[in-house]
């Protein structure tokens, strides 16, 4: 982490395990974020942390998304208190990790943005973008994100999903399409007593991932076929 970034970060004592760190992306922030789940803090989770504060201005976060906008300034129970009470919110379901990146753009702290990033790290923050409606915000980069994504080592399913869906919410046809053909290529039926898919990568089954997408992917097998396309 550079020094300016570790600035941002205060220290969490060594008896406090359950005490998510605090990072101050706007010193002047009239609201803590409360992202991830402090409960289950411990010096065993390793590098990466399960939790930590933002201390954030609402103002910036209204002016960039339409989500933030209604869920802080309407009658949610995310809205300021009125009892004059510290503003707290929690989001236990968002990854910490992508949150870090998603409020750095937000205070236009970009020496606090990660290198670059893996194909699950984007595929973390694509998935904050689209909870928020936040994509505009990452339009400076999108040659970057396009860049993580053309990757030719990202065979294994997972990064096969990943890869889908980026290129997906970023309308990259070609990328999307090559992809999802490749994943579709690479399922074989496996015969028994309930007709089972799984991918053909190496010894590395999805089977879950790949079920539940079954129906679109037979229907993706005809449409491929059917219109003979050339990608």
């Amino acid at each position: 982490m550079s020094s300016s970034a570790a600035s941002t970060e205060a220290t969490m004592p060594k008896d406090q395990d359950c005490q998510p760190s605090l990072y101050e992306m706007d010193p002047d922030g009239d609201l803590l974020l409360i992202v991830g789940n402090p409960t289950i803090m411990s010096p065993n989770v390793g590098s990466e942390e399960a939790a930590a504060t933002f201390r954030v201005c609402s103002s910036a976060l209204r002016r960039q998304s339409p989500v933030w906008k209604a869920m802080l300034f309407g009658p949610w129970k995310e809205s300021k208190p009125t009892d004059g009470s510290e503003w707290i919110v929690k989001l236990p379901n968002d990854k910490l990790s992508a949150m870090k990146v998603l409020l750095a753009i937000v205070h236009g702290r970009f020496e606090d943005i990660p290198g670059p990033m893996s194909i699950f790290q984007l595929d973390d923050l694509v998935i904050l973008l689209d909870k928020y409606d936040m994509f505009k915000i990452i339009r400076p980069w999108a040659s970057k994100c396009k860049l993580v994504i053309s990757t030719k080592e990202q065979s294994d399913p997972a990064a096969r999903a990943a890869r889908i869906h980026i290129a997906w919410e970023f309308g990259l046809e070609s990328i999307y399409l090559k992809t999802l053909k490749d994943a579709v290529m690479d399922i074989a039926l496996v015969e028994g007593d309930n007709d089972s898919i799984e991918p053909v990568l190496g010894g590395d089954p999805s089977k879950t991932l790949f079920l539940q997408h079954r129906p679109t992917l037979v229907t993706w097998i005809f449409w491929i076929n059917f219109w003979d396309i050339d990608f």
